[in-house]
């Protein structure tokens, strides 16, 4: 796994062993970035971080800040290993579930909120406290199976992209 552009380009990233954990692939990332454009002095949200492959190319392409937030103990250990890789110091990497980090940090707002949690594991609530913290007319993009549909009252669904088995959905904050 590699990030695909900008300051890191090239830099190979260290991924979990096993199945438990399946990182984000570089087309699926490569769509993310494409479609969000210029990225620039914009603050991100890595919800359900795992590896930090997309926080990472979040600040590879300019992003002022990236929170990564990660639960599961193996993969946090190559989130650290892979932000240790980079050092850079816009990167802040949290080992917590992502409804608790948040519900415990003041003030948290964000332009871009990246959600990929486990396709088998989604919870409504967590989703919800991540939408919370996206600044008015922010995006959240959401990795998600492709049979799943989730339809928010405060976001305006922008563009869906099927990708093998999973797609990405971009919303709009209205309010």
């Amino acid at each position: 796994m590699r990030v695909i552009s900008g300051k890191y380009k090239g830099r190979i990233l260290s991924e979990p062993h096993g199945h438990k954990t399946h990182p984000m692939s570089e087309k699926m990332r490569g769509a993310i970035f494409n479609a969000l454009g210029d990225i620039e002095g914009l603050d991100v949200l890595d919800a359900y971080a795992g590896t930090g492959a997309v926080g990472i190319e979040a600040l590879s392409r300019g992003a002022r800040k990236v929170v990564a937030v990660e639960v599961d103990f193996d993969a946090f250990t190559v989130l650290k290993k892979n932000a240790e890789s980079i050092i850079d110091k816009n990167l802040e990497i949290h080992r917590a579930n992502i409804a608790s980090y948040l519900e415990n940090i003041a003030d948290a707002s964000f332009d871009i909120v990246i959600l990929d949690p486990p396709y088998d594991a989604i919870v409504s609530t967590q989703i919800y406290k991540c939408i919370d913290v996206l600044k008015k007319s922010g995006i959240l993009v959401f990795s998600m199976p492709e049979i799943a549909d989730f339809k928010f009252d405060n976001l305006e669904t922008l563009k869906e992209r099927s990708y093998a088995g999973g797609k990405l959905v971009f919303y709009k904050k209205l309010i």
